[in-house]
């Protein structure tokens, strides 16, 4: 199974030409949302009634503050993109003048 997922990474990574800011856009996404995210939320919605208001929120807190990072990752992937496409578009423009 390693192997496939390897395999598959392999021929993403040939076949996009940019795979760096790619990573690290479903990086930000996906690793806030499966290591603080969901297990806070899923917590908070198994035992809801039994825990103390200092759990929840603490609970509430870690949610916030894994949104935060998702949107800061998401928010930087899009102005490193931004920035790679202005540059693009000025060394093209320099090159044809």
């Amino acid at each position: 199974m390693r192997s496939c997922i390897v395999a598959v990474a392999l021929v993403v990574a040939i076949l996009v030409p940019c795979f760096g800011p790619l990573s690290s856009l479903v990086g930000a996404l996906l690793c806030c949302s499966i290591s603080a995210f969901l297990p806070s939320l899923l917590y908070l919605k198994v035992r809801w009634h039994t825990l103390s208001k200092c759990t929840i929120a603490l609970n509430i807190i870690i949610l916030v503050f894994a949104v935060a990072a998702a949107v800061g990752g998401r928010y930087a992937f899009v102005r490193c993109s931004f920035a790679r496409l202005c540059v693009r578009v000025f060394v093209r423009a320099l090159v044809r003048a």
